[in-house]
C-alpha cells in the first residue's frame, strides 16, 4: 500500500512541478510585456509539449484574463488550477 501512496505521491508533485515551469514562463511573459500570452506557444510551448508534461489541461486567455489547469492526478474529474491573480494552486472538484 505504501508503494502505491508513494507512486501517486510523485507522480503529483512531478506535474505539479512542469504545471510551475508553464505558469512561470506565462508570468515572465506577462512581466515583461504587460499582459498576458495569447498561448502557451507564444512562451515557447508547443501543444503536443504540453501535453507531455501534463497530460490533460491547459491555458487559456478570455478578455484578458488568463487560466492554467491540469488535470488532477489522483482524483479522477477534478483539477488543479493557477490563480493568477492571487498567485496560488487550488484544487477544484
Amino acid at each position: 500500500m505504501l508503494i502505491i501512496i508513494g507512486a501517486h505521491y510523485l507522480l503529483a508533485t512531478q506535474t505539479r512541478a512542469k504545471a510551475q515551469v508553464l505558469v512561470d514562463a506565462v508570468l515572465l511573459y506577462h512581466a515583461s510585456h504587460g499582459s498576458y500570452p495569447k498561448d502557451l506557444q507564444t512562451v515557447g510551448y508547443a501543444p503536443e509539449t504540453v501535453k507531455s508534461m501534463i497530460g490533460m489541461g491547459g491555458y487559456l486567455l478570455e478578455e484578458n484574463k488568463a487560466s492554467f489547469f491540469y488535470t488532477s492526478t489522483y482524483v479522477p474529474f477534478e483539477t488543479e488550477d493557477y490563480d493568477f491573480s492571487k498567485h496560488e494552486w487550488v484544487h477544484l472538484d
